[in-house]
Formats: C-alpha cells, structure tokens, sequence
C-alpha cells in the first residue's frame, strides 16, 4: 500500500449526550419497518397554476415524465388515480388549479433499508446526521416509508425536516437537514452560492496518475432513465477536483471535492476518467464490480456557516468499513 500518511488526520466529530440519546431513539423507533408489510400507498400531487384547465393525462405525464402514458392511462381507468378523493377514471377529465390528484397504488411492499442513522449535531436550526446505506432521503420511487424525512417524523411527533442538499440511496455519509423554512432558505443559499465545503471519499478501481487532478466533464440536465446522467457537451458545467489518498491491490482511495452540485456528478466524472467507483452499478458498465458490494461512495466532511449566529461548523463522518483497511485504525461498525 502507498499513501500520503492521511489517516493521521482524521477526525470524527464526537456527539454529544442529547445526539447520541437522538440516535438511540430513532434506530429503536424505526423498527420494525413500517413498509414490509402490504398497504395502499396515496402520493399526492397538487395541481398548480400552469396546469389549470389541463386534461387529467396531460397532467399526469408532464409531472411524471418517467412514468409511460400508457401506464398513466390505464392506472386511471382501473380507478386507481383521484381527484380530490374521488376515482375518475377518464384520462380526458379537465383538472383545475387547487385540485388535490393522488396515485394510489394498492399492495405496495417497500424494499428495506438501513436505519442505522447517526446523528452528530442537533439545534433549533438544523440536524447533521450520518445518513447510512440503503436508505433514500424523501419519499421517491419504490420508497415512501422508508425514507429518511418520514421515519424521522414518525420517530419524533411529527417532526419535518427539509433536506438542502442531496445524497443517493446508495451513498452514505453526512447530511444536513433544516429545521424550518428560514433555515432551509439560509443553508440554500449557501449551497447555491458554492460556499459550502464537501469532501467525499471514493473507493475507485484502478491507481489514477498524479496526487491532484482537476475533471470538468459536462453532465447532462435530463436523465437517460432510471435516474442516470451522462457527460454530455450541451449539458451543464461540472468540476470536481480529486486527490489521490493512498492505493492497494488494483484501487485506490480518493478525496473528491465537488465544486458544482450536478446529480450523480462524482460518480459521472470518476466513471469517464476511467476509475469507476467500486459498486457502482449504475455507471461501471452493465455488471457489478463486485456483486453484492455496496457503493463505496461516502460524504466525508462538510463545512457550512450556521444560518443563523454565521459561526463555522466543520464536520467529519467516521469512515465506511471499505475505507478502514486504508487508515491506521479500522473502525467499529457498532453504534
């Protein structure tokens, strides 16, 4: 193994009494998994302005494009999408602003996900928390109950919690999420104005030349479906600046350091470079690197200013179990 000494360096935030007592009770409260067992799933979908006097199909296909119209037609004429509780089941229907459309989908049966949540920092603004693998952040696709927003509001009475930034099911790491709309919109901003500090550490094949290397790669605005993106020239800009860690056996790990927010921006640029992230299936061709292995994708530390004293807070995760052989110390999976 060769590397620069930097796991002498690590420094994981240590939570204190009231996170860790946080921590406990979410991971007691969260189980069972509320969506192992079959129930009828509503999503609903308000009906905006630019929608109004919208033909029923027309609405659905424009706010789910990823959805076929032939799906969407046929779901409404089985009864199975409402408006303002009412089944309609003609696709020509005339929706107006202010109606309320749910999609109901009977039967459902969520896949599990992991509820090993940490958290490591708590205030009346915000929550940092170590967000683990598999476990989506808000209700998408094939999840709804299990995810992260709303088992934490059946944790603790009610409680919203607004993301302000992303990360994917399969990437573990640090998360920040507001307390409420002031916050959110504080924290945003700083994002949006790229102030914000994020390292990632990346499991990658392959020992990439030099210690430093800068990629811009265009990522695309549209998904190529199920969510994938693609470098594409007439996509939107992306740097990401990637230092070598240390290398071992074929692979090497990586601090990456996105420098725009593009979705699936790290695993885009690493995949192009030609050192794809191990466990990616999504961008390391059309089998697993290692079947079964999970993405070794974490979010390692984030900076931020506090939205509303303007102090600096720094946070580091502990690393994920695929990093420890490159540190001095291999960590507990323990909470």
């Amino acid at each position: 193994m060769t590397g620069p000494g930097w796991a002498r360096n690590l420094s994981p935030t240590s939570p204190d009494a009231a996170a860790v007592r946080r921590t406990q009770q979410f991971q007691a409260r969260a189980q069972p998994l509320p969506g192992r067992h079959p129930y009828t799933n509503r999503r609903p979908m308000a009906v905006t302005g630019p929608f109004d006097r919208a033909r029923l199909i027309e609405f659905l296909t424009r706010r789910h494009p990823h959805i076929a119209e032939l799906r969407w037609r046929d779901d409404v004429m089985t009864g199975h999408v409402e408006v303002d509780g009412r089944p309609i089941a003609d696709p020509e229907h005339i929706v107006r602003a202010g109606n309320q459309v749910a999609h109901v989908l009977p039967d459902c049966v969520e896949p599990t996900v992991s509820v090993r949540v940490r958290v490591l920092f708590e205030d009346d603004s915000f929550v940092v928390l170590h967000k683990p693998a598999p476990l989506p952040v808000h209700p998408c696709g094939r999840y709804h109950l299990h995810s992260l927003t709303w088992l934490w509001a059946r944790c603790f009475d009610g409680q919203q919690l607004r993301p302000v930034h992303r990360l994917d099911t399969d990437t573990a790491g640090l998360l920040l999420l507001a307390k409420s709309s002031s916050a959110a919109r504080a924290l945003s901003d700083q994002f949006a104005a790229r102030t914000v500090h994020k390292a990632y550490l990346a499991l990658v094949e392959g020992e990439p030349p030099g210690r430093v290397v800068e990629l811009n790669y265009p990522v695309s605005s549209t998904s190529q479906g199920r969510g994938r993106r693609s470098v594409d020239a007439t996509g939107r800009s992306a740097q990401t600046r990637v230092e070598l860690l240390a290398t071992a056996s074929g692979r090497s790990l990586l601090a990456v350091h996105p420098r725009s927010g593009r979705t699936n921006q790290i695993r885009v640029h690493l995949s192009t470079w030609g050192h794809p992230i191990v466990g990616d299936v999504t961008y390391a061709g059309d089998e697993p690197l290692i079947s079964g292995t999970a993405l070794c994708l974490q979010a390692w530390r984030l900076g931020f200013c506090h939205p509303t004293t303007g102090d600096a807070m720094t946070f580091e995760d502990r690393v994920e179990p695929w990093a420890a052989p490159f540190t001095d110390d291999h960590p507990s999976e323990d909470d």
